[in-house]
């Protein structure tokens, strides 16, 4: 029954909350996961229509009061959405049900997102893989900066460029194609001897494989 669907999906959020969420974030793990809470809300509330408050109860005993630093809501025309998922082949049971059933889910996550605006973030997903994927490196990137978890780009400058002196020029081309991600299949480092290429070949190769994460490790 849709009851019964509720509260197993909120029996296995605790058993994944205590045994692997909360143990990872106290190493300081940054986790991602498919779905939380919100998809809860959307997907049994609105979708299936069974009580909200009933659900934000659950959700909160089942979390113990955990909820998202960032949300991202992939947002698409359902019968474009839809198509997608007959094109892919197997369906699973929440994906058999009819376009109401859809349309009522794609409400809930709107409305959601107007609650939480500062953590639900809407993504159209009516593109290309790419262009939601580069979408979404870049809120990524905003919000880790802004929670002191990534260094800002211009930091990265100096901490690899500092010691390049007089190669202006070479250090802003090299920077621009790392922070826009237009990385050229190939670079030549050319000039007289002890101009520095060898020094801004090092620091440009460290600069582009770098995490740039400060800790935190990422699973």
């Amino acid at each position: 029954s849709e009851r019964a669907e509720l509260l197993m999906y909120a029996a296995d959020r605790t058993q994944h909350v205590e045994t692997f969420l909360k143990p990872q974030l106290a190493l300081g793990t940054m986790v991602l996961c498919d779905r939380f809470t919100d998809s809860t809300i959307a997907y049994q509330g609105y979708g299936r229509g069974l009580d909200l408050n009933l659900i934000k109860q659950l959700n909160e005993i089942a979390t113990g009061g955990l909820q998202s630093d960032l949300t991202f809501w992939l947002d698409i025309n359902v019968e474009v959405g839809l198509a997608r998922v007959r094109a892919r082949g197997k369906r699973d049971r929440i994906e058999q049900a009819d376009v109401e059933f859809h349309r009522r889910v794609q409400q809930g996550f709107a409305e959601l997102a107007r609650q939480n605006h500062d953590r639900i973030i809407r993504i159209n997903a009516d593109r290309t893989e790419d262009e939601v994927a580069q979408e979404i490196q870049a809120i990524l990137s905003r919000s880790l900066a802004a929670w002191g978890y990534l260094k800002s780009f211009e930091s990265w400058i100096m901490d690899y460029f500092t010691s390049l002196i007089g190669q202006n020029q070479a250090v802003e081309l090299l920077t621009q194609a790392v922070s826009q991600n237009r990385i050229a299949p190939g670079y030549l480092f050319v000039g007289s001897n002890g101009i520095g290429k060898s020094l801004a070949a090092k620091y440009f190769i460290e600069l582009l494989f770098s995490a740039h994460l400060a800790e935190p490790r990422l699973i």
